[in-house]
């Protein structure tokens, strides 16, 4: 399920992407009027997609704006929603930069294409991000392995088989992990 920000000036404008959101997929849907609304919803709850439906803020800094929120949320996909004839121009500023782009009126199998690839792209991200962390927890339980392999040859005067076979044989005896092991041989001879 997707948590869609949308950021519009106008009631109307909201509760028209607000039902094209609905009808496409089950989504969570906000809506920031102002810019002070973008900073109170993302404290308040995740939010995958910004949905900004341009003009926002109504001065010639609105690009500037957007730009901002992208450095500001990087993680956060981002669809712009742009009258057809300014598309060219938009798209100049901000390429390569992974915005979306979507020409208004809306039609909605293409809304549709562009919630689908959001949708996919964030639940990938999503396990790209579980599998970094469980590659640096297992890059981190390694550095401590051997530096309790470390620890245990300087101080107790064994090779780094013996340490290695001590660390092993300790965790099968005590019926605990390895990393525990570890932990209280670091902890014993005062390392970090």
């Amino acid at each position: 399920m997707l948590s869609c920000l949308v950021c519009t000036s106008k009631n109307d404008r909201f509760q028209a992407i607000k039902s094209l959101i609905f009808n496409v997929s089950k989504s969570e849907v906000m809506w920031a009027q102002y810019q002070e609304d973008i900073a109170k919803n993302l404290a308040n709850s995740v939010v995958d997609v910004f949905i900004i439906d341009l003009p926002y803020i109504g001065d010639h800094h609105e690009m500037r704006f957007v730009m901002s929120l992208h450095q500001r949320y990087p993680d956060i996909c981002m669809i712009i929603l742009v009258a057809h004839q300014y598309i060219d121009k938009i798209q100049e500023q901000i390429e390569g930069l992974g915005i979306l782009i979507v020409a208004k009126p809306l039609q909605r199998d293409i809304f549709k294409q562009f919630l689908t690839f959001v949708s996919n792209y964030q639940c990938h991200m999503k396990n790209y991000q579980m599998q970094q962390k469980k590659l640096l927890k297992q890059i981190s339980e390694m550095k401590q392995f051997y530096l309790a392999k470390c620890l245990l040859m300087e101080n107790e005067y064994m090779s780094e088989s013996m340490a290695h076979h001590y660390i092993e044989k300790e965790a099968m005896n005590q019926r605990v992990s390895k990393i525990t092991i570890v932990k209280n041989i670091i902890n014993k001879y005062g390392r970090d």
